[in-house]
């Protein structure tokens, strides 16, 4: 009895070792910051046409048609989207008038509005700010970069520079 008991501890052992070397720490996977580079979808149209006439915007076609369109989703609206206004008077350089949003009741609904560059990317690793666990969104541009983080309400928006 002694000799089984014996072999299934060094079994466990065994086992447990195995296990402790075979689990990694995983760090944060983020993606290749891709550009904000799609045309306005046909069904974005009229609730960010309506949107930028509220704003008191004059001259709404000419400011769609230099309005780059991508979905950025979120956890708290996972049907939230950017509008990256690349107007002449929106613009320094590379870096634009940027909007992030969501759809309500055929509306589009601003939740941030803040000037950054045009390419974006995201962190899958959850950031404690605030008390609250929130996944970071990143725009580069050539100047420096702009971290976002949704939270119930809106987005907190930390801009720095290189």
């Amino acid at each position: 009895m002694t000799s089984i008991k014996c072999f299934t501890i060094r079994r466990l052992s065994a086992s447990i070792v195995i296990l402790c070397f075979s689990i990694t720490t995983g760090s944060a996977q983020i993606p290749e910051p891709q550009p904000i580079a799609r045309a306005v979808p046909n069904e974005w149209h009229g609730p960010f046409a309506q949107f930028l006439r509220d704003l008191g915007v004059r001259d709404v076609a000419s400011v769609m048609a230099n309005t780059k369109f991508a979905s950025i989703g979120g956890a708290h609206r996972p049907d939230s989207v950017v509008f990256r206004i690349e107007e002449k008077t929106t613009c320094k350089e590379d870096i634009c008038l940027t909007v992030i949003g969501h759809p309500s009741g055929g509306r589009f609904i601003p939740d941030a509005l803040f000037a950054a560059g045009a390419r974006s990317t995201w962190s899958d690793h959850m950031v404690s700010l605030l008390g609250l666990q929130a996944t970071p969104y990143f725009f580069e541009s050539t100047k420096g970069s702009v971290t976002l983080f949704e939270t119930s309400a809106e987005w907190i928006i930390i801009p720095s520079t290189k």
